[in-house]
């Protein structure tokens, strides 16, 4: 699972990646549950689900209507849809919209398990992003925090008149500044 946004109040695309070693035939659910605090788009019952490998968004509904999970307190489940099967071995990959909480909060137990034509048991998901905006473990699922600076400082080499002023600033953030952020300072 890997997720591209960990900050507060944010929107966050999660990227799920699969691979069963059985086949799960239409009706199979597949449960993935632990996306503590995620809220969807206008308290919604389901999210749409994005095909980003082999179709993977494809072979899931809600129950009702392919390419959704139903979504409910941080867990998403999602039916084998009619006609379709997650053959064994195949490596389906996935992605949806959820809207960070507006707190920090540590990474989540994110757990995954499938139930229907044949159980799989409960087993925790992992990341292969484990840092994200230079945020220690801001890649792990659900993992959060209030973008702040840690360090604020501005001196001025001099205060006299009609002189020129050199303004020295020193800002320190918790998160690396992608090409194209701005830093405003007012009250100059």
């Amino acid at each position: 699972m890997g997720k591209s946004n960990p900050l507060a109040s944010g929107a966050n695309s999660i990227t799920v990646t699969l691979q069963a070693n059985t086949n799960l035939a239409q009706g199979s659910v597949v449960t993935i549950s632990g996306l503590t605090n995620a809220a969807v788009a206008g308290g919604a019952s389901y999210v749409t689900l994005t095909d980003v490998g082999n179709n993977g968004g494809s072979l899931f509904s809600d129950g009702a209507t392919q390419r959704r999970g139903a979504w409910s307190s941080g867990t998403l489940t999602l039916t084998v849809h009619t006609g379709q099967t997650v053959t064994a071995g195949t490596e389906y990959i996935f992605s949806f919209q959820v809207t960070n909480p507006s707190g920090a909060q540590n990474a989540a137990t994110v757990l995954i398990a499938a139930s229907g034509t044949v159980s799989l048991a409960s087993v925790t998901m992992t990341t292969d992003t484990p840092d994200l905006y230079g945020v220690a473990e801001g890649g792990k699922p659900m993992k959060v925090i209030v973008p702040s600076f840690s360090a604020s400082l501005i001196g001025q080499s001099t205060p006299i008149a009609d002189t020129t002023v050199t303004m020295s600033v020193t800002l320190t953030a918790n998160i690396d500044f992608p090409t194209g952020s701005k830093v405003t300072i007012v009250g100059l």
